[in-house]
């Protein structure tokens, strides 16, 4: 036998049914109390359940454009940088042909200076037999202008 058969009995030989009735309506009261506040955190629940939900469908969806977002800026950093090597090796492409230039140019350069040189050589030298010239023209004259005077 349960409790409340034991109450039932004891109540029954006692006489005492309203006391028994009232403790039944109290404790129905109590169950439909409990029933009442079960049925509201089993709402608050299922609040927090739908809440929760939508919270992780937004964070969902919020990680799938950061990573987008992530991707993008990677594949975007990779064609800069793809953009960034191939200007440096075409700027080295031309400080190479420059120096070639700037090369060739102080070849020339040498080459001209020795020309220049060689050509001051030769100068020299004809300005030399000239001036042997002249004094051999000037002693000529002073010799044929001496013999004239014989």
């Amino acid at each position: 036998m349960n409790d409340l058969d034991l109450t039932l009995k004891s109540h029954s030989q006692n006489g005492d049914f309203f006391t028994l009735d009232r403790r039944l309506s109290e404790m129905k009261n109590h169950i439909q109390a409990f029933s009442d506040e079960f049925k509201k955190l089993q709402t608050q629940l299922q609040e927090i359940f739908n809440s929760s939900h939508l919270k992780v469908d937004r964070l969902q969806t919020a990680v799938v454009r950061l990573e987008q977002n992530q991707q993008a800026m990677a594949q975007e950093f990779g064609q800069k940088l793809s953009q960034t090597l191939m200007k440096m090796n075409d700027r080295r492409s031309i400080d190479t042909k420059v120096q070639e230039m700037m090369d060739r140019h102080q070849q020339s350069l040498k080459s001209f200076e020795s020309r220049m040189n060689q050509m001051q050589r030769i100068l020299v030298e004809k300005e030399n037999q000239m001036a042997q010239m002249q004094t051999l023209l000037a002693e000529a004259k002073s010799e044929i202008s001496r013999l004239k005077k014989f």
